[in-house]
């Protein structure tokens, strides 16, 4: 299995800590957020269930992955972890950990992932670890950040 460098940024979300903070615990939002996330199950208590579905090179891959978001300290960070799999690709996931920074605007997310991935994945996919981690990554701060603002406009 091959894993890459820590993957940091942060972004800016115009929602109070403790509404990103439900978001991170809600399989809706996941559901939501994550990219290329067909379905979410279960609860922050007990753990998620996702399925992912994404195009590799014009082909179709599904992953099932255990998603767990465990307390570093309640309303201010998390660790999420998402590992998962099939037979062509081996196994995928990350570990992020995820900083609420208050700030005048609202929150400032601050994040840092480790994501691991097979050999099948990375050669299907045709690109380093780091760029496929560093995608998903802005990918789910960005629709987590649209997410949320859109719930509080609307």
């Amino acid at each position: 299995m091959e894993t890459t460098d820590e993957i940091t940024g942060k972004r800016g979300i115009q929602a109070r800590p403790e509404t990103v903070w439900s978001a991170l615990h809600d399989a809706a939002c996941l559901e939501t957020c994550l990219p290329g996330c067909l379905r979410v199950t279960g609860d922050a208590e007990s753990g998620f269930s996702a399925k992912f579905g994404h195009t590799v090179r014009g082909m179709p891959v599904r992953l099932n992955a255990d998603v767990t978001v465990t307390e570093i300290a309640p309303g201010k960070s998390a660790r999420i972890a998402i590992d998962g799999g099939n037979t062509l690709t081996g196994r995928a996931g990350a570990e992020i950990e995820i900083e609420l920074v208050p700030v005048k605007a609202g929150t400032r997310l601050v994040y840092s992932a480790r994501p691991h991935a097979g050999s099948g994945l990375l050669k299907l996919a045709g690109l380093p670890l780091d760029a496929l981690g560093d995608r998903l990554a802005q990918g789910f701060t960005r629709n987590l950040k649209t997410y949320l603002e859109q719930k509080r406009g609307g």
